[in-house]
């Protein structure tokens, strides 16, 4: 099992992963709550310690309501409570953008991560720059923090490090998928995070779990990648100080 050791304190500390799918029946993650167990016990044999529940947020498919994620994120956090008492459980959103998220936003519909101003967001793989532009400069316009969640994934940046450098520079922060450091040499998405890391330009790594099986954490591996190709300091700043202040509502 993986520990960081905070070199200052000598305490032990764990992974955050702040996107997941571990809420049970409610979208295409977890099919219940026996799934949802098996999924944090396998978060805790990795060595995570705080999880964000990021549930699909589409107002054309899953609209999910509030006060339903409120409760079962509590349901949750009782049965981690079982498993280990240094796992804690967040509440939190993968929001699909469209124009009328702007306005769930500001009538409070959205779970952010953490009940703090950040705020998860996808985009269709195709999406264009423009338009991802736009939507990061409506949210934070709105006072709030986008994250963009698995920015790998679209194609308006893949291989366009001007274009990450640009939405950084606006304001909006960067998450990539656990998976997607575990490539061979000659991976070409891995040879762009490698670049990523290189200018600073991932602040956060999220599993984006959705079983224990063909969509499983692997937050151990991402870490020892992070590790190897960037130094433990950066790696230990993607894994735990950026996620920690991230739900603490600070800035990073």
């Amino acid at each position: 099992m993986s520990r960081l050791v905070c070199e200052k304190k000598g305490d032990v500390m764990g992974f955050y992963d702040i996107h997941t799918h571990i809420l049970p029946g409610i979208d295409d993650g977890s099919e219940n709550m026996d799934m949802t167990i098996e999924m944090l016990k396998k978060q805790v044999s990795e060595g995570v310690t705080d999880i964000i529940a990021t549930s699909h947020y589409d107002t054309h498919h899953n609209l999910q309501d509030y006060d339903r994620i409120k409760a079962l994120t509590e349901q949750v956090r009782e049965e981690a409570a079982k498993i280990s008492e240094n796992l804690t459980i967040y509440t939190g959103a993968e929001i699909l953008y469209s124009r009328s998220i702007k306005q769930h936003i500001k009538e409070g519909k959205i779970h952010s991560l953490a009940d703090t101003d950040y705020f998860l967001v996808e985009f269709y793989p195709n999406q264009g720059y423009s338009d991802i532009e736009e939507a990061l400069n409506e949210i934070i316009m709105l006072g709030k923090i986008p994250v963009i969640a698995h920015l790998e994934r679209y194609q308006a940046f893949f291989g366009r490090i001007d274009r990450v450098r640009e939405v950084v520079k606006m304001g909006a922060y960067v998450q990539i998928n656990t998976s997607s450091f575990i490539g061979g040499f000659f991976d070409k998405r891995v040879k762009f995070l490698k670049k990523l890391l290189q200018e600073d330009l991932i602040h956060f790594v999220g599993s984006d779990c959705h079983d224990v099986n063909s969509r499983a954490p692997m937050m151990e591996k991402a870490y020892n990648f992070l590790v190897k190709t960037a130094g433990k300091r950066q790696a230990e700043r993607i894994v735990y100080d950026n996620p920690r202040k991230l739900t603490e509502g600070e800035y990073i």
